[in-house]
């Protein structure tokens, strides 16, 4: 039954994030994150610290490998692998995730047990620094379907994020489980209500929503008296199979190229194209390029770059973004830093021999850290290229160097009628409200959208269509709290209550 209990908390949690199966949309149902891990925590109690990893392993593979199942999507239906090669991908992922958190959980019930710390200090502070480790491990890095993202469409919870990023908020999903997980264990033993529990969890979640609400409001009340400038994201809706066709090569340049007239002649003073846009890569040193010649507006468009160094036998590939200003020159080109596991690059070749197909087709790309920001009209911006929104430290990077706004480009074609889309779009709202910054996202299939410093979606197009999204973005804003410090608040806050609870105990003891 113990398993059981494991297995149901890691399906619920799959669940409170965006969820498409088989082409069914399922409703909202974000509120399952702060009941979802009850099942679990409430059999965590009376195990030995090696079942208690077990039980976390059950737990943790299911919720990443339901969050995440669009990995084989990508690779069975646009990366030619096998289902069996691309079920072992999928899993590989997952395993790796829930080694990691085995071996948090029970050195949390040491804790515990051993210095007499309390629950909703202990887990809650561990978890965050477990999601925090998914930031940076394993491939690099997979923090996707961190529980704090659940809450997306909760603008008022979710402002919290300009202090503690993502983090805090799932230390406040997990507090609130733990309470009430310990509230059934008690009630269940007839022993006395943990209220203590109870109290700082509606304490700090009342915080939360307080707090929330001040700031969304005076975020909000700001936006009409800032800047602005009007944009034009294209969204082509090109799926990944015609992409790179020869015989399409025309008719996929044509149409950006319409959408950009059309964007411009609609009142665009920037126009944005997906990642990857061109079926084409160009001479990382190429200063110009005939089809791209003829436009009245600047433009960024995303773009295979390449480069071909002197001895080496394969060239060297970058996933580029590329501002053009009217006229064609090129004015300036960022390179994405964070590449995609199993997309753009084979992590653990000697493990994952059967991946190499995808490779063959994707290429080995490499990259280049950004100097400067690119700029448009006078104002300085910064590209997230593709996954690149779900690293906070990418943009409050941009942020910190002057950014007036952020820009996403991306081509979630690979993954289809998946969860990925809608999931990936909820994420990128947390790295406009941590920056306080505008974030627009151009994009290939969807969904192209534009992201008011809030986090309010104030624009965006139906995935799956060919559209052009013309909207006005408001510009600068204040610098958070998060941009400054970044993750050191919330990690300093989370060792001083350890420290602090620890010092009590054995002044106690």
């Amino acid at each position: 039954m113990a398993f059981l209990a494991a297995l149901l908390s890691g399906i619920l949690v799959a669940l409170a994030f965006p969820t498409i199966v088989g082409g069914i949309h399922f409703p909202n149902l974000s509120w399952l994150a702060w009941v979802a891990l009850i099942p679990y925590l409430s059999v965590l109690q009376p195990q030995r610290l090696g079942r208690s990893a077990a039980l976390t392993f059950v737990f943790c593979f299911s919720w990443n490998a339901l969050a995440s199942y669009w990995i084989f999507n990508a690779l069975y239906y646009n990366g030619q692998l096998s289902a069996a090669s691309s079920l072992a991908v999928l899993a590989t992922m997952a395993l790796l995730l829930a080694g990691l958190q085995s071996a948090f959980i029970p050195l949390a019930l040491f804790l515990i047990r051993r210095f007499r710390l309390p629950w909703t200090l202990v887990m809650p502070s561990l978890w965050a620094i477990y999601e925090w480790l998914r930031n940076y491990w394993p491939f690099g890095g997979y923090p996707w379907a961190n529980l704090g993202y659940t809450q997306a469409p909760w603008l008022r919870l979710i402002q919290a994020a300009d202090l503690f990023g993502v983090y805090g908020l799932s230390l406040l999903i997990v507090l609130v489980n733990v309470a009430l997980a310990r509230t059934l264990w008690a009630w269940r033993r007839q022993s006395p209500l943990p209220k203590a529990s109870l109290a700082a969890a509606a304490i700090l979640l009342f915080a939360f929503f307080a707090y929330g609400s001040l700031r969304l409001r005076q975020i909000e009340n700001k936006i009409p008296h800032q800047a602005k400038l009007a944009v034009g994201l294209l969204q082509p809706n090109i799926g990944q199979r015609m992409k790179w066709k020869k015989d399409l090569n025309d008719y996929i340049q044509k149409l950006l190229i319409q959408m950009t007239r059309d964007a411009a002649a609609q009142g665009a003073q920037f126009v944005v194209w997906p990642e990857s846009a061109l079926p084409t890569a160009l001479p990382l040193g190429l200063k110009t390029f005939a089809p791209l010649n003829s436009f009245s507006v600047p433009i960024l468009l995303g773009i295979l770059s390449i480069e071909q160094p002197i001895g080496l036998r394969r060239p060297l590939l970058y996933n580029s973004a590329l501002q053009v200003e009217p006229g064609g020159a090129f004015a300036g080109r960022t390179h994405k830093q964070h590449l995609v596991p199993l997309g753009e690059y084979v992590p653990l070749k000697k493990l994952l021999w059967f991946v190499e197909p995808v490779a063959q087709k994707m290429g080995d790309f490499r990259t280049i850290p950004p100097t400067e920001l690119l700029q448009v009209h006078g104002h300085r911006y910064g590209v997230v290229i593709c996954y690149e929104d779900l690293f906070p430290e990418i943009a409050r990077q941009y942020t910190r160097m002057g950014a007036s706004f952020l820009v996403n480009i991306t081509n979630d074609a690979w993954y289809g009628d998946s969860s990925q889309l809608d999931q990936h779009l909820s994420f990128s709202r947390f790295r406009a409200v941590e920056n306080r910054r505008s974030l627009i996202r151009g994009t290939n299939t969807g969904y192209t959208a534009a992201i008011d410093p809030s986090g309010r979606i104030h624009a965006e197009i139906p995935k799956f269509i060919a559209a052009i999204l013309l909207t006005q973005i408001p510009l600068g804003g204040e610098s958070s709290v998060y941009s400054r410090f970044g993750d050191a608040l919330w990690i300093g806050l989370v060792g001083l209550s350890l420290l602090l609870g620890l010092l009590a105990r054995r002044r106690g003891a």
